[in-house]
C-alpha cells in the first residue's frame, strides 16, 4: 500500500491547497481529515468498496479517504460545478485515481451501483439563513429540503441489503428502519455513526439522529419530530460536508 501524501494528514496543510473562499468555510462545511479517515477505516472493516459522497464539495473527504484506503473506490456528487472542479483537479494531484466527481443533485442519481454511502447533513443548508450559505449559485430552501430528504429516504430504503451508511452530524432526516446502528462514536465535533442495511423489509417507524442520540420515530409522527429538531438544535446548526 503506498503511503499518504503528508498533506492528508493534517486540517491546515489539506485546505492549503484550495483556493481561500472555499478554505475560509472549511470548519464550517468539510469534514475534518481526521473524521475522513475514521469513516474510510469503517467502510473498509465492513467491506465497502463503492462508496457514493452525497453532497461532497470540493471533495475532502474522498480525497483523504481514497488516499488513505486506496481499495476504495469514491464518487463525489456535488451540485455547485466550481467545487467539482476542484476536487477532480487535487486528485489528480494527489494522486487518487479512486476518486472520481459529478456535477449533479445526488438524490437525482441512482444509488444502485455503490455499496457504501457517506453523509455529512448534506441537505442542511436548504435551512440555514442566507448569510450562512455557501454561495448563491443554487437553489435552497425549506421545500427543497423536505423533497430531498424524502428522495434519499426512499434511495436508502431501496438499496441492497448490507450497504454500509456513515454519518457525520446526521443525515438530517429518517434512515429506514430496515438499517442497524453498529457503531456510534465522537468525532471531530458530533457523531460519527455507521449503519448497515439488514434487510428490504420496512415498517411504519424509522430511525431519526440528533447530536446526542438515535431514535425510533413513527412514520405518523416524522413530519413534527423533524420540526422539533430543526427548530430546537441539531439540523439548523450542523456543519455541511
Amino acid at each position: 500500500m503506498r503511503p499518504p501524501p503528508l498533506a492528508v494528514l493534517d486540517d491546515t496543510l489539506f485546505d492549503e491547497h484550495y483556493p481561500r473562499y472555499v478554505r475560509e468555510r472549511s470548519r464550517q462545511f468539510w469534514t475534518p481529515v481526521s473524521v475522513a479517515a475514521r469513516a474510510a477505516a469503517a467502510f473498509s472493516l465492513h467491506k465497502a468498496t463503492r462508496i457514493l459522497d452525497v453532497g461532497c464539495g470540493p471533495g475532502k473527504f474522498c480525497i483523504v479517504a481514497g488516499c488513505l484506503q486506496p481499495e476504495l473506490e469514491i464518487h463525489g456528487v456535488e451540485q455547485r460545478p466550481r467545487l467539482v472542479r476542484l476536487g477532480s483537479a487535487l486528485a489528480r494531484r494527489l494522486g487518487a485515481p479512486n476518486v472520481r466527481f459529478s456535477a449533479a443533485d445526488a438524490t437525482r442519481v441512482s444509488w444502485e451501483e455503490y455499496d457504501g454511502l457517506y453523509f455529512f447533513n448534506p441537505f442542511g443548508e436548504n435551512i440555514f439563513d442566507e448569510h450562512e450559505w455557501f454561495d448563491n449559485e443554487v437553489d435552497l430552501s425549506r421545500m427543497r429540503f423536505s423533497t430531498d430528504l424524502l428522495r434519499a429516504e426512499r434511495l436508502l430504503a431501496r438499496a441492497r441489503v448490507g450497504t454500509v451508511v456513515v454519518t457525520y452530524h446526521g443525515l438530517g432526516g429518517a434512515i429506514p428502519s430496515s438499517y442497524e446502528l453498529v457503531s456510534d462514536d465522537r468525532a471531530g465535533s458530533d457523531r460519527l455513526r455507521t449503519w448497515v442495511k439488514r434487510s428490504q423489509d420496512q415498517t411504519a417507524w424509522a430511525w431519526l439522529e440528533s447530536r446526542s442520540s438515535v431514535t425510533q420515530v413513527s412514520r405518523s409522527d416524522m413530519r413534527d419530530a423533524l420540526a422539533s429538531l430543526i427548530c430546537g438544535d441539531p439540523a439548523r446548526n450542523v456543519l455541511l460536508d
